[in-house]
């Protein structure tokens, strides 16, 4: 478990968490209990889960529901997953830097589920307002970090690059999806495999683990 309370310093001696550090060390500490009860998690449980004491939490947090936002907020914000695909070794080949690629969305997109299923059950009208699309759609950073990773071999697909994004984002949605994929959620390699090979054997069936 992550410490929510103290950070060393130079002399060797513990001293308390900027607040802002202390808030993100919380929110990724009660993640997992959010993800298992939903709102009906109790503060007791939270204050366990961030190895704090029940007061400590609402004096960074003013109630419980700031806390449940705070996860949800965490969970849907794209820049760490952003940070995590350009991570990615641009100089693997093909094959394996799009399936460390497409098992960093898969972490994502488990997470963002897991999430709004229990809070679609423990608050129904939140996940309604939640699951409402934006007007128009926006910009998906995330999705603009793996086409970074696929230009280079962008004359090598027989659609254009975004295409092959795109047919990514859905392929991942629905593998992923326990419902959809009928609880049968599809690998990283599984992924990988269709979108660059499809499901037709190959005349000279050809090993690609390498490629």
């Amino acid at each position: 478990m992550t410490s929510t309370r103290l950070a060393p310093t130079a002399s060797g001696r513990a001293r308390p968490l900027p607040p802002e550090e202390r808030r993100a060390a919380i929110v990724r500490a009660v993640l997992p209990v959010v993800r298992e009860y939903g709102a009906n998690a109790t503060t007791r449980q939270l204050a366990r889960a961030a190895g704090v004491a029940e007061g400590t939490l609402f004096r960074v947090f003013p109630d419980k529901e700031a806390i449940i936002s705070a996860v949800i907020e965490h969970v849907v914000d794209p820049e760490p997953w952003v940070d995590a695909v350009r991570s990615v070794d641009a100089t693997l080949p093909l094959r394996p830097r799009l399936r460390a690629a497409v098992a960093i969305l898969q972490d994502r997109m488990t997470d963002v589920f897991a999430i709004m299923m229990m809070i679609g059950r423990t608050q129904p009208d939140r996940a309604a307002q939640l699951r409402r699309p934006p007007p128009q759609p926006g910009p998906d950073p995330i999705m603009d970090a793996v086409l970074e990773l696929l230009r280079p071999e962008a004359d090598t697909f027989r659609v254009d690059v975004t295409e092959v994004g795109r047919f990514l984002r859905l392929l991942v949605f629905a593998g992923t999806h326990v419902l959809i994929s009928d609880h049968q959620p599809m690998s990283p390699d599984d992924i990988v495999d269709l979108i660059l090979d499809g499901v037709r054997k190959r005349p000279d069936n050809t090993d690609h683990q390498g490629d």
